[in-house]
């Protein structure tokens, strides 16, 4: 049985495709009359590494496995062209007595056929070929300079505002318009990203199909090409020959403005509360998000579908809402007496557990003695085992079965205050942990607490406003 090993890393009509390569093998195997071979491919990936192609990984395991056969490539560097990788796959096809033929690339005549000059021959047409990928890129790589010496951008991906025609940007009268709104806006009206790309949704100015979101007014505000700098990459910026869409003034007042703004975000805030709020326009759940200002910390809940238009949401409104909700619905009668009962059979089966330990650790301390009288047990070792006992006992009257209890002892305290008293104070999570989900409507209005393991939704009659506090 014949192998054969065909890769295209893109799919262009100038590259030679799969189809071909494998027409061309099947027909030099019939002429080394050999059976149609055992196709290995890789299609549309680098051939510089072979580490990450499937195809290759899986024919040199094929490889390691048998012995005396023939395996066709269309050419050497199908296999790879790193020229170190090539070689080592040869010597594995040497080792296990294959031969490898290339199609485009017979051994010429009178160079013999041995394993030998085949390396010496794929190593010069690997130069040859190393040689012209180096001219390649020094081209490619001049003809990026040539076009920043003339101000012509590299790369033919247009910025908002700007369409991409005979290797330059042509300024585009509609989104370009929209760019000087944006820089104005920003500037005179004070206005952050969201709320300008909440104005342009409203007047149905989209950002190229798509609605306009606070990264695409983002990326337009921090974008020096509206006033004529193009990003040249490792070649650096320069300035570029396109029609500007602003001053550097504007931009630098931008900027400035920016700066003066910009928040600082804790990355690994929670929120007891967090993913349990489901987004009232696109139902994703609501994250959580801390900012700091000015040595102000504000909370808010905002989802983070980059298309949705639900605005930030202050937090406190929210908690104090869900708090009163929580409160109002433990403190009718039925519902308190059955949690005033647990309360009390939770703090019961706790003192009963230690009481429990302690019997345990006495009996442990009198064995140990009389073992210790019997002479089992050796003073060295007697003194070990007490001193466990002892670490035993300390563990068992450690601060978590009594903070359990005062827990349990608080809750019972709140449970049983009339709704004229003071509440005594409930850590907030109490009340955060035993919600499932809440409802928001589109006004951001509480409509419904779901609490874990029941459906009554505890929100009665109409939804209760809140006030955004943001």
């Amino acid at each position: 049985m014949s192998l054969a090993y065909i890769r295209s890393s893109v799919s262009k009509k100038e590259k030679i495709s799969l189809d071909v390569q494998q027409e061309w093998i099947i027909k030099k195997a019939h002429e080394l009359n050999l059976t149609t071979p055992l196709f290995y491919e890789d299609c549309g990936v680098s051939g510089h590494h072979i580490g990450n192609r499937k195809g290759v990984s899986q024919l040199i395991q094929h490889l390691k496995q048998v012995t005396n056969e023939t395996l066709l490539v269309y050419r050497y560097n199908r296999l790879s062209r790193n020229m170190l990788e090539l070689l080592d796959l040869l010597e594995l096809c040497e080792r296990q007595n294959i031969v490898v033929v290339s199609v485009m690339e017979p051994l010429p005549a009178g160079m013999g056929t041995s394993s030998a000059i085949q390396k010496v021959f794929v190593q010069l047409i690997g130069l040859v070929s190393e040689f012209q990928r180096s001219v390649t890129v020094e081209n490619v790589r001049s003809g990026l300079k040539q076009k920043r010496r003339n101000g012509l951008p590299l790369a033919s991906n247009p910025p908002y505002g700007y369409s991409y025609t005979q290797e330059k940007l042509l300024p585009q009268k509609e989104e370009g318009a929209v760019v000087q709104w944006l820089y104005d806006e920003y500037v005179n009206e004070s206005k952050g990203y969201t709320k300008l790309a909440q104005l342009l949704t409203q007047k149905g100015i989209r950002y190229r199909g798509t609605i306009f979101s606070s990264l695409h007014v983002q990326t337009i505000l921090r974008n020096p090409v509206y006033y004529g700098v193009l990003k040249g990459g490792s070649f650096g910026s320069y300035l570029g020959t396109h029609h500007c869409l602003i001053t550097k003034d504007q931009f630098d007042s931008v900027q400035r403005l920016r700066s003066k703004r910009q928040v600082i975000q804790k990355q690994a805030t929670t929120h007891p509360l967090q993913k349990k709020i489901p987004c009232p326009f696109c139902r994703r759940a609501l994250g959580f998000r801390e900012m700091k200002k000015n040595n102000k910390t504000y909370r808010y809940f905002t989802c983070s579908k980059p298309t949705c238009v639900a605005k930030y949401q202050s937090v406190s409104p929210i908690e104090q809402e869900i708090k009163r909700v929580i409160q109002a619905f433990l403190n009718q009668a039925d519902v308190k007496q059955r949690l005033i009962q647990e309360v009390e059979n939770q703090s019961g089966s706790n003192t009963k557990q230690l009481k429990l330990d302690l019997v345990q650790l006495q009996k442990k301390k009198q064995a140990l003695f009389q073992d210790f009288e019997r002479g089992t047990v050796d003073e060295s070792e007697f003194l070990q085992r007490l001193d466990q006992l002892k670490q035993e006992k300390s563990l068992v009257y450690q601060p978590q079965a009594s903070s359990q209890n005062q827990e349990l002892e608080a809750l019972k305290a709140f449970l049983t205050v009339t709704q004229k008293e003071q509440v005594l104070p409930v850590p907030d999570d109490f009340y955060f942990n035993l919600v499932e989900r809440v409802e928001l409507t589109k006004d951001y209005q509480v409509s419904g607490v779901y609490v874990t393991h029941l459906e009554q939704n505890l929100v009665e009659g109409n939804p209760i406003s809140l006030e955004n506090n943001s």
